[in-house]
């Protein structure tokens, strides 16, 4: 038992609770894009090969370790529509 267990008792009984409703929040919003249609796009300073972001990677969402590369993927996502636009007029 750790020294912040002895001090506040009930402390497990609220990490178990945050960490399923964190749990649950990934699963919304892992299903973001299927229900609207639209890409998501994360920025999380979080290891991308840990537990609490393996939700929206296996759920196709990509997670950028910053706002920059998340920026250029969706220049790179607006790109690419524009050529295919232009390429079936």
């Amino acid at each position: 038992m750790t020294n912040l267990e002895k001090r506040f008792p009930g402390i497990e009984q609220m990490r178990e609770s945050w960490e399923s409703a964190y749990e649950d929040f990934l699963d919304e919003l892992a299903a973001v894009p299927g229900v609207h249609g639209k890409p998501l796009f994360v920025t999380s300073f979080i290891a991308a090969g840990g537990p609490s972001l393996r939700t929206l990677i296996e759920g196709d969402v990509p997670v950028f370790p910053s706002a920059s590369r998340a920026a250029r993927a969706m220049r790179a996502l607006l790109d690419y529509r524009l050529i295919r636009d232009d390429m079936t007029r």
